[in-house]
């Protein structure tokens, strides 16, 4: 008995026939690759089918729609196909999977895809989109929460400067001036999970239970503080910031008591005795 799964028959379509996925999974497409694969097909034709979807008249590419690009960049007219007739639950999964195998698909461009699938075939249910692509739960609604959280992070991921670990924990923090302080941060720096797992507690140690952030007073209603002690308090306008880190000034003792104090009293709408 032959078990084999019989070699699908290969059809050659003119390209004028041949229309883009409804679901196009790759968002950008290195301009260099596309180099690469138009001048292997030049050289060599398309060594792999594309996969189509018989449409009336027409075929929508199913899988190959970088193969088709370069091919018209080649100047072909007519690429081969394996035809499909009905689009069933199994198209989908067969676009994902081939796309991850060759594309090396980044975590936001899965979030986009899925999402399209959420809202359009699988009725908005997260269990229909992972069974469709073969995924866990879990590795679908990580990647639709990205696509729902601040779309600086969403670019950081789609861009590869930050890991989707880190992308999560950045958005879990409540405030948008913090949370894209934190990002910049960990683009600049590079910082693993463990590190952004760090700042994001010491976030909500200090601020995450404020409802809203406290109103700052007036410089000129700051009153001048002299013993309230706090190595990161500035001199100048005596708050405390964990995002500025005051900077070491030589400064002659007698100068701050006779030049500075003066002007920074001055500045503040205070008396000096």
């Amino acid at each position: 008995m032959n078990t084999e799964t019989p070699t699908p028959t290969t059809h050659a379509i003119a390209i004028g026939l041949l229309d883009a996925p409804s679901l196009d999974l790759r968002a950008d497409r290195d301009p260099e690759k596309l180099e690469q694969i138009t001048a292997s097909i030049q050289r060599h034709g398309i060594l792999q089918p594309l996969i189509v979807l018989r449409t009336g008249d027409r075929y929508e590419v199913i899988d190959g729609f970088t193969r088709l690009i370069c091919a018209q960049r080649a100047g072909l007219e007519v690429v081969p196909c394996w035809i499909r007739e009905t689009r069933d639950a199994s198209i989908e999964g067969q676009k994902y999977d081939t796309a991850v195998m060759r594309l090396n698909l980044s975590p936001a461009e899965e979030a986009a895809y899925f999402h399209e699938l959420f809202l359009g075939e699988c009725g908005q249910d997260i269990d229909v989109v992972a069974a469709r692509v073969g995924r866990s739960r879990a590795y679908v609604d990580d990647r639709l929460q990205l696509l729902l959280g601040d779309p600086e992070i969403l670019e950081a991921v789609r861009l590869e400067h930050i890991k989707l670990g880190v992308a999560r924990l950045l958005n879990s923090i409540a405030d948008e001036s913090w949370r894209r302080y934190y990002l910049r941060h960990a683009i600049k720096s590079g910082s693993t999970v463990t590190a952004v797992a760090l700042w994001v507690q010491e976030w909500k140690t200090t601020h995450g239970d404020q409802v809203a952030r406290p109103a700052q007073q007036p410089a000129a209603a700051a009153p001048v503080v002299t013993t309230d002690y706090h190595p990161h308090r500035c001199y100048c306008c005596r708050q405390v910031d964990p995002r500025e880190i005051p900077e070491s000034v030589s400064i002659h003792r007698s100068c701050v008591m006779r030049i500075l104090d003066p002007l920074l009293a001055a500045y503040r709408g205070e008396t000096t005795s």
